[in-house]
C-alpha cells in the first residue's frame, strides 16, 4: 500500500470515527425520547383509574408541584412547532404507543448503523496494521 493510500485510508478512519460517535449520539437521544414516551405511556395508563389522580407537575431544576388531575380524559398532546391539541386520554394513548414504535425502530436502525460503520473501523485498522507491517519490512533477527 502507498503512502498516499494509507493517508487516505487513514483519514477515511478519522471520519467514520467521527460517524460513529455521531451515531451513538443520535442513539442516546432516541434512548432518552423513547424512555420519556414509555413513561407518558404509563402516566395514561394510570390515569384510567378515574379522576382525582394525584400527580407531580414539573416547573424545573428538579422542582415540582403536586397536583390532581380532575378530568383525566382531557389530555392535551404537543404536535411540534409550538402547536398542541386537545384529544381524549385514548387518542394520546394511541399517539404515544406509535411514538414508542417508532421510535424503537429509530433506535434499531442507529444500532446497526453503528455496527455497519464499527466493521468498517475494523476493516480499515486492520488494512492500516497490515500496511505498516508491510512498510517496516521483514523482521531481521541479530545473528
Amino acid at each position: 500500500m502507498s503512502g498516499e493510500k494509507a493517508q487516505m485510508l487513514y483519514e477515511e478512519m478519522g471520519m467514520l470515527e467521527s460517524q460513529y460517535a455521531s451515531v451513538s449520539q443520535q442513539e442516546a437521544v432516541l434512548g432518552n425520547a423513547f424512555r420519556d414516551a414509555e413513561s407518558a405511556a404509563a402516566a395514561l395508563r394510570a390515569a384510567s383509574a378515574g379522576p382525582g389522580l394525584d400527580v407531580l407537575v414539573p416547573v424545573g431544576s428538579g422542582v415540582f408541584f403536586g397536583a390532581s388531575v380532575g378530568d383525566p380524559d382531557r389530555v392535551v398532546i404537543n404536535v411540534g412547532a409550538g402547536v398542541a391539541i386537545r384529544k381524549d386520554r385514548a387518542y394520546a394513548a394511541n399517539y404515544v404507543e406509535s411514538r414508542i414504535k417508532e421510535l424503537s425502530v429509530a433506535i434499531g436502525n442507529a444500532a446497526a448503523r453503528k455496527q455497519e460503520i464499527a466493521a468498517r473501523i475494523r476493516q480499515g485498522r486492520a488494512e492500516l496494521e497490515q500496511a505498516a507491517r508491510s512498510a517496516m519490512g521483514p523482521a531481521r533477527g541479530d545473528v
